[in-house]
């Protein structure tokens, strides 16, 4: 079975593209207009890279079975051009095309911070444009009752490959390095953390039993389902690293609007079929045997 995937050279989308292809999935993976495919090496490498305007001939023999689309702008940089491409018109596009093609399966990616019931002051473009395509979605699912669309909200993910930038790796960095002292938050807030290789699973498990989903918009909240303390995560990675760092929690403000408690109401998920396997404990020895930036093999 054949999937169109965007994101596929990202963090989580680069463990989907693995997942997918080790359950026999052929995964093509979305470029950028005028970027080169990367190399394919790796088993996260997909079978083929395609842009936008080369989806039409490739589905002239074998159609696509569905669109997973995970490729985001966060608008960090500032720029809400990337952000309405990004999150708005390529999905928007994709949506036109699922639908021209007779492709009736569409699973777009949204994160914890941009729950409704949360007012996060930060990143407030990416918020909104993931709102505003699910307006959009609905339009196109008005237009074709059998068109199922998913939505997956992924809670706190980390893992093996992030960006070295991101709060867990670059702890781990901290602590592998032996830094005397890392200056944290008082570390109260709560996440539900959830390992990669289990998110991607999410994302299989949904492609997996879509004869058993409704038709319109579904929403899966992709998590553990139980929420910890963030100073239990961290102290859970000094102790994985072995590190001898001094943990200073509380020596830097919470930061002005923060979410201090978020958790999957993974029921949706857990219907299907689909568990979270992977220990926090585990997940987090992985992550730092690998390295920054590195992907396990």
């Amino acid at each position: 079975m054949k999937i169109l995937l965007t994101g596929a050279r990202g963090f989580v989308g680069r463990h989907i593209a693995r997942s997918l292809r080790d359950r026999g999935y052929r995964v093509y993976g979305l470029l950028r207009e005028g970027d080169e495919p990367p190399p394919a090496e790796g088993r996260e490498a997909c079978d083929l890279w395609c842009q936008l305007s080369e989806l039409r001939a490739q589905t002239e023999v074998d159609p696509f079975r569905a669109i997973v689309h995970i490729a985001t702008a966060y608008g960090r940089d500032g720029s809400l051009a990337d952000v309405v491409e990004s999150n708005l018109l390529l999905p928007i596009r994709l949506l036109d095309f699922c639908r021209a093609i007779g492709c009736k399966q569409f699973i777009s990616t949204d994160t914890f911070f941009g729950k409704p019931q949360f007012s996060y002051p930060f990143l407030q473009a990416y918020i909104r444009s993931k709102r505003e395509f699910i307006g959009w979605a609905r339009l196109a699912c008005d237009a074709d009752p059998d068109l199922l669309f998913s939505s997956l909200r992924l809670e706190h993910v980390y893992g093996e490959g992030d960006a070295s930038s991101k709060f867990l790796p670059d702890l781990i960095a901290r602590l592998q390095r032996g830094q005397p002292e890392i200056p944290l938050t008082l570390g109260d807030q709560t996440r539900d953390f959830i390992y990669v290789r289990d998110v991607a699973q999410a994302y299989a498990c949904v492609l997996d039993h879509a004869a058993q989903l409704p038709a319109g918009i579904t929403e899966y909240e992709v998590g553990t389902g139980c929420a910890i303390p963030l100073r239990q995560f961290v102290n859970t990675a000094r102790i994985v690293t072995g590190s001898n760092s001094l943990l200073r929690f509380g020596a830097l403000p919470h930061r002005q609007g923060e979410i201090m408690a978020s958790v999957a109401d993974n029921s949706r998920l857990i219907a299907l079929g689909w568990r979270p396997t992977t220990s926090l404990n585990e997940g987090l020895r992985r992550t730092a045997a690998v390295g920054i930036g590195g992907f396990d093999q």
